[in-house]
């Protein structure tokens, strides 16, 4: 074998396949929202008065295993201030916190792409 089709195969079972293991799913901000309300209505209330969020987002999503093709954490949504006109010019990610009082976080970045 040549030492290209080597790499090349080497690139794809180093690069590809264990990726191919996840992929993005799409999730809605309405299922997103009704499951953080259930265990953190502050944070759910400052998003709320806060942004105007995406109707759909993303999330982990599994191929193999127990859980294929569930949603899971973290959820990601482009987002502006409330009432504004325009583009999305943020990107919410929510996550699981490691505190039970306050069971989400959520980090807000200026969307720079």
């Amino acid at each position: 074998m040549k030492k290209a089709e080597e790499f090349l195969i080497t690139w794809i079972v180093v690069f590809c396949i264990p990726t191919a293991a996840w992929a993005s799913g799409g999730i809605s901000w309405k299922e997103v929202h009704q499951e953080i309300q259930g265990q953190d209505k502050e944070l759910i209330t400052f998003v709320d008065q806060t942004f105007d969020v995406a109707p759909q987002g993303g999330a982990m999503r599994p191929l193999v295993g127990d859980h294929a093709g569930e949603r899971f954490a973290p959820y990601d949504f482009f987002a502006k201030p409330k009432g504004t006109k325009g583009d999305y010019v943020f990107n919410l990610t929510f996550d699981l916190s490691d505190t039970q009082v306050h069971r989400w976080s959520v980090l807000i970045q200026k969307k720079w792409y």
